[in-house]
């Protein structure tokens, strides 16, 4: 059985530690699947738009995103 792959979309926003937004936002631009970073205000310090090429690669993205030890919490946006 031939298995579909489908490209995949979305946006993680990041809540670091105080002062770490921007070690942690050239730490993103290294990891495979980030398409872009940027440091926002308010709630959130940052927001990563990733693209990744198939929906199950998600997961290890996150994870990844997830053990930077700056990182406190994160919400992932997946984009239909």
């Amino acid at each position: 059985m031939e298995r579909i792959v489908v490209e995949t979309e979305g946006y993680i926003l990041v809540v670091t530690t105080i002062g770490a937004e921007h070690e942690v936002a050239e730490r993103l631009k290294r990891i495979r699947g980030v398409d872009d970073v940027r440091i926002i205000h308010g709630s959130w310090d940052l927001i990563v738009k990733v693209k990744v090429n198939d929906f199950r690669e998600i997961g290890a993205l996150i994870s990844k995103i997830r053990k930077i030890p700056e990182v406190e919490y994160t919400e992932t946006l997946i984009c239909t």
